[in-house]
């Protein structure tokens, strides 16, 4: 699990017992708003700090992703940071969910099925894969 101190403000809206931060990043990808730019770049710096300071923390690696996805420039490096995050812990639904959400927004269905199928493999109930998978 990532500490709230690795990586400040993603870490407040998840629950950690859950694994849960693809929901609040999420949110923050589909509400960018005006001010939101400095968040999420502050984001985006939160995460590469975290992976600098530790490289396999998959958690880290999967909030990049997220970041760079609210961001909203960068599809192919969120895609490498979530493949990263699933091959440091396979079993973690959220970084598949991710890799098939920003295939998805980067319009590569066929490469996005595969991935929210396997999210909700992993997690039966993932309403958000289920979704996106719709």
């Amino acid at each position: 699990m990532i500490s709230s101190g690795l990586i400040p403000g993603v870490v407040q809206d998840a629950d950690i017992q859950g694994s849960r931060i693809a929901g609040p990043m999420v949110a923050e990808v589909q509400n960018n708003g005006a001010g939101g730019a400095a968040k999420t770049c502050d984001l985006v710096r939160d995460a590469e700090l975290a992976i600098q300071k530790d490289s396999s923390l998959a958690e880290a690696h999967r909030a990049l992703g997220f970041a760079l996805l609210a961001v909203g420039k960068d599809f192919d490096r969120a895609i490498a940071s979530f493949v990263l995050a699933s091959t440091l812990e396979p079993e973690d639904p959220e970084a598949y969910f991710g890799a098939g959400y920003a295939y998805r927004l980067n319009q590569q269905s066929n490469l996005a099925v595969p991935q929210l199928k396997k999210a909700i493999e992993l997690r039966p109930d993932y309403y958000e894969a289920k979704r996106d998978l719709a």
